[in-house]
């Protein structure tokens, strides 16, 4: 299998080469369609204690904050139960290519809308929150759960969440007395926008111009890069394949590649094979780090 990647670029992307049955939209899908059947929620009663929910390959979870149930009987269609669906903008970019409003439907999904919306309430039906883990989205998740806007608030976000920004959320939702409102807490890994089978964006905006900018400062670049990283590193866990990283020495491409290194090594379980065996080094992609200035398509053509 070949990687080939661009990562300093506001269009991000990768041509990967492997099983017809099994590619990275696929998997993606697969994650997202298990996030909206709520396979993902921790079980009833059960201590997760932050770990990973070991029948999810998709995504880490946490142990419920809740002391309630899901959703019941009475609301599911199959296994789909009824649901409402919150999102943001990124997040949505995430999700527009995957499925459209009748898959939605036909996922459970009766009504969509953005987070930062005028929303009524409709507290007999649950509610999936798929929103990237930043302070403005925490704050309108603890507000909804004051609310009680909806039965249980299913909450997953689309890249890691940090231990301290958790135990913050956890504070900020019990002072307003919207704790029993929550269900699940799961970090689901889909940080990129999978545009075709094979091809994916990090949805970056203007991170050429960033990555350029000779009057940027440290602390805006290695937000940037960090990132980065954890855009490929969602990437990585959705295929469930460890690759070979190559780089140039020196400067951002070696600075993410090392970053994403970092986070596979800290992350050992999310990454699985489809086949069962892991980490096999002949089923391991290669995936190239190359700065967007540089030309790499002429050596290919001409090696």
């Amino acid at each position: 299998h070949n990687l080939r990647l661009s990562p300093l670029e506001s269009q991000s992307t990768m041509a990967a080469q492997g099983s017809s049955t099994s590619n990275l939209k696929s998997s993606q899908l697969a994650a997202v369609t298990s996030m909206l059947a709520l396979s993902s929620a921790a079980p009833d009663g059960g201590a997760g204690g932050g770990m990973s929910d070991p029948s999810n390959p998709y995504g880490g979870g946490y142990d419920k904050l809740g002391s309630g149930h899901g959703s019941s009987a009475s609301d599911s269609v199959g296994s789909n139960p009824w649901k409402i669906l919150i999102y943001d903008a990124h997040t949505r970019a995430i999700i527009s290519p995957l499925l459209s409003v009748s898959e939605l439907r036909s996922r459970g999904v009766t009504l969509h809308l953005l987070l930062h919306s005028d929303r009524e309430p409709i507290p007999d039906v649950p509610a999936v929150y798929f929103v990237r883990p930043t302070q403005e989205n925490l704050s309108a998740i603890a507000r909804d759960c004051s609310r009680h806007l909806y039965q249980r608030a299913h909450l997953n976000f689309s890249t890691r969440m940090e231990r301290p920004v958790m135990e913050e959320f956890a504070r900020l939702v019990v002072n307003t007395g919207g704790l029993d409102a929550i269900a699940s807490v799961h970090d689901q890994f889909v940080e990129f926008a999978c545009l075709e089978e094979r091809l994916f964006s990090l949805n970056v905006p203007q991170s050429y111009v960033l990555y350029n900018n000779p009057g940027a400062n440290e602390v805006d670049m290695e937000a940037a890069m960090n990132g980065i990283a954890g855009g490929l590193f969602s990437v990585v866990a959705t295929l469930g394949c460890v690759p070979v990283i190559r780089c140039p020495r020196g400067g951002a491409p070696e600075m993410v590649a090392r970053k994403l290194n970092r986070l596979i090594m800290e992350h050992p379980t999310l990454i699985r094979s489809k086949d069962g065996n892991r980490h096999q080094s002949h089923h391991r992609p290669v995936l190239v780090i190359m700065d967007r200035n540089m030309d790499l398509i002429t050596p290919i053509q001409h090696a």
